[in-house]
């Protein structure tokens, strides 16, 4: 029976020596696996963490091109009431002037846009009512010859007719026709 001891013993001690090395064969398996993995797990991390960054950064560029877009829009629109209070109180000032004042002025807009000839011009009622044929006298010296129309302009200024051809000079055209340079000078007080 001693003999068949030895052989059992040797039997248990090489079975458990295999079992050693099975096991330590499938720790360093394991530990492969798990560096393998490992990395993998790393470079998903950190592409996540790359994918995060660039979104982030996206919707950053997004947020602060969407504030430039409303910063400019801001200004732009504070430009364009700056201007519109401009003309509406420039408008005023004249529609308020004592009439010489008044019709100085208008003759002034008539010196820089009639044209030689023979023509009619019109006037609003308003103006018609303070108008003296003086005045009318006054126009033809200045440039042409223009007769009183018995039509009304649209509104305060004037209108000259010759022939088909019309030259609108009412104060609202005329503030029209500067609005483009009061946007420039607007834009040059008030750079971004």
């Amino acid at each position: 029976m001693a003999g068949l001891e030895l052989i059992t013993d040797r039997i248990i001690r090489d079975a458990e020596k295999k079992a050693e090395q099975i096991y330590k064969k499938a720790e360093d398996n394991i530990s492969d696996i798990q560096e393998e993995y490992g990395a993998e797990i790393e470079k998903v991390k950190a592409r996540s963490n790359d994918d995060i960054e660039a979104a982030k950064k996206r919707e950053e560029e997004r947020f602060f091109a969407e504030l430039r877009a409303k910063r400019r829009e801001a200004v732009l629109e504070a430009k364009n009431e700056a201007i519109e209070s401009i003309i509406a109180e420039a408008k005023k000032r004249i529609l308020s002037m004592p009439d010489d004042e008044y019709f100085d002025v208008l003759a002034s807009i008539y010196a820089a846009c009639a044209e030689d000839g023979d023509g009619e011009i019109l006037f609003s009622k308003k103006d018609k009512s303070r108008i003296s044929e003086e005045f009318i006298k006054r126009l033809c010296k200045i440039k042409g010859n223009v007769v009183l129309s018995k039509e009304d302009a649209p509104s305060e200024g004037f209108i000259i007719r010759y022939g088909r051809v019309e030259e609108n000079c009412t104060i609202d055209a005329v503030f029209e026709d500067k609005y483009n340079k009061l946007a420039d000078i607007a834009n040059m007080c008030c750079k971004e």
